[in-house]
């Protein structure tokens, strides 16, 4: 049976998504604390204009497939999956959003559920709260975890609502896991289906930055071209982005510094990864290899492994050690850096990698690992982007 969906907030955004997603075929329950705005949509009015969509709202409610309703207890009984597409305004007198609606309309929704379905955020939020939504969700739902958040951002355009919602040039997914990527696929099959392309956002995370031979010399090519042309200012943020990520790597030395008692000199530092991404033996501009050197650089002797990329590492930084596997590389190592995330690295034991180091200290810079595990196991965890 066919998933049944629930959009909460009935303003422009959610009143489209409800619309379109019951054109689609599912059945939709629109869900708004404004009786004015439940009694228009469910009397076949818009509340603004938007062409195409009006005959879409009346043929949805009358075929059955969509109705309104203003009880987040009747949305938490009918609904698998609930969009939340309330609205996050500029807050009054300063820059930053006001996320109460949205915080509200969890603190409403999270009790009510007793069974497992998946929350997806539409409405667009500042970097970081997505995660401070979903600790909030699955605290406050009786299911717990099985009550799941995934984020997926609309992009519509005011007079094209319903052409951006029927045929997308793109859909974009921030997920957690490989069920709630399914589900978001249920839910788009048709679009899917016609060749619109899905992007699984997981990889948009804090970590060491990117790398490679690519995109780091070519922004920096982009911005000197610019400056060539006279519009170098215009292009400013160029400059910032590779500063932002040059810090990401000097932050993960200091990490390494702070658990190594505030010196890295005479510590023997394990690093996991030279490659710049997983897949791949380049060590083109690699954040973990620069990482690497910069520690050393400080005293520290330093034992690289990686799965595919030791020949080219060796090559380029023969200045360090290097081992065979992931245990002789951690061998009485004070302080481990995972710095290119392999998903030998992710799936690593913490209890079986603790019995080979000194110290269990550990870094994690691609934020593969989960925390709670590694700390239950004994160690001293930090990580980029995380407290």
């Amino acid at each position: 049976m066919a998933c049944r969906l629930t959009v909460l907030g009935t303003g422009y955004l959610g009143a489209a998504h409800a619309v379109c997603m019951a054109e689609l075929g599912f059945e939709v329950l629109g869900v708004d604390t404004s009786q004015a705005q439940v009694s228009a949509l469910a009397a076949g009015r818009l509340p603004f204009h938007e062409p195409g969509l009006e005959p879409l709202l009346r043929r949805g409610l009358d075929c059955g497939l969509l109705r309104f309703s203003t009880s987040y207890r009747e949305a938490a009984a009918f609904g698998d999956v609930h969009f939340v597409c309330v609205g996050t305004p500029q807050l009054a007198g300063a820059d930053g959003a006001d996320l109460s609606q949205l915080q509200e309309c969890i603190d409403k929704l999270a009790p009510l559920l007793t069974r497992p379905c998946l929350v997806v955020g539409k409405s667009t939020v500042p970097v970081g709260t997505a995660g401070l939504l979903a600790e909030r969700l699955s605290r406050l739902a009786p299911i717990g975890r099985s009550a799941e958040l995934a984020w997926n951002p609309e992009f519509l355009r005011e007079g094209h609502a319903v052409a951006d919602t029927l045929q997308p040039d793109r859909i974009v997914a921030g997920v957690r896991s490989a069920r709630a990527e399914a589900v978001l696929r249920e839910v788009y099959a048709r679009p899917l289906a016609a060749g619109t392309p899905m992007v699984v956002g997981r990889f948009l995370g804090a970590g060491l930055g990117f790398g490679g031979g690519c995109l780091p010399k070519d922004i920096r090519a982009f911005g000197a071209r610019a400056q060539e042309l006279g519009a170098g200012q215009a292009l400013g943020f160029l400059r910032e982005v590779d500063a932002v990520n040059q810090r990401c790597r000097a932050r993960t030395v200091d990490l390494a510094r702070e658990l190594a008692g505030g010196s890295l000199h005479g510590a023997a530092v394990c690093v996991l990864g030279a490659a710049f991404k997983p897949g791949s033996d380049d060590i083109r501009d690699s954040p973990a290899l620069e990482v690497a050197a910069a520690v050393r650089g400080l005293g520290a002797r330093v034992t690289v492994y990686d799965p595919v990329a030791l020949d080219r590492a060796r090559q380029a930084r023969p200045e360090l050690e290097y081992a065979a596997s992931m245990v002789g590389a951690a061998a009485d190592a004070e302080v481990v850096l995972l710095l290119t995330d392999w998903r030998e690295f992710a799936e690593a034991d913490p209890v079986l990698l603790g019995k080979a180091v000194a110290r269990r200290n550990i870094v994690d810079g691609r934020n593969a690992l989960d925390p709670g595990a590694w700390r239950a196991a004994g160690w001293c965890y930090r990580a980029l982007g995380r407290p």
